[in-house]
């Protein structure tokens, strides 16, 4: 199973994901061209320091047009794009990896799920993002494995599923064992201090992912 760590910001988170063995790390692309150089810069010089993994670039709804290549100074090896803006013409002809972004806790009913994959035009892996901290996961979890018809779902979808764990569960075990997911999405924090940060949390979440 794949791992995908997001919201890579510093050294420090990079190189501890890199050295657990995932596959991507994700850093969030510039918000317009005035930050691009500055933004750019930060990632290259952590990409000097880590090795084995791909790179993606994680966008939003108003920096979509700045995605050329050509404007990307270092070797990158794809996009996660919303699901509103998936289709950008500067995609269409792409030969990096699209990921689409589709929050998780916002498609909670099977209709709602299916409508959303029905609006997708391409065949892009999808990313199931966790984006409300008011709803717990173990609760959401809990509806999935009550209900079969979620499993049609993501058997129906005909397309690469990931999704994202934000904490361990009791659900979590069965909600992995039970739905044949490519792979898991991780976010990655804020430094307190440069160079310095707490993985207890990332180190018992990885253990028991590889234990699964």
């Amino acid at each position: 199973m794949q791992l995908i760590a997001l919201n890579i910001n510093n050294l420090t988170d990079a190189r501890y994901f890199a050295a657990r063995g995932v596959e991507y790390l994700a850093f969030q692309f510039p918000n317009n061209l005035e930050e691009a150089p500055a933004v750019f810069k930060k990632i290259e010089t952590i990409l000097e320091w880590v090795e084995g993994v791909q790179i993606l670039l994680h966008c939003n709804e108003n920096n979509m047009r700045l995605i050329t290549s050509e404007n990307i100074p270092f070797n990158f090896d794809g996009f996660i794009v919303p699901l509103a803006s998936h289709w950008h013409k500067n995609l269409l002809d792409t030969e990096k990896k699209v990921f689409i972004e589709i929050s998780f806790n916002r498609c909670r009913t099977i209709e709602t799920f299916n409508k959303t994959l029905a609006a997708t035009i391409h065949n892009f892996p999808i990313l199931l993002l966790w984006k409300d901290s008011q709803i717990a996961f173990n609760t959401i979890c809990a509806e999935i494995l009550s209900n079969n018809q979620w499993h049609q779902a993501f058997e129906n979808t005909n397309r690469e599923v990931y999704i994202q764990i934000p904490a361990l569960s009791e659900n979590t075990p069965a909600l992995l064992k039970y739905f044949n997911f490519k792979g898991i999405v991780i976010s990655a924090g804020e430094e307190t201090i440069i160079g310095e940060k707490n993985y207890d949390t990332e180190d018992a979440l990885l253990d028991a992912l590889e234990n699964m």
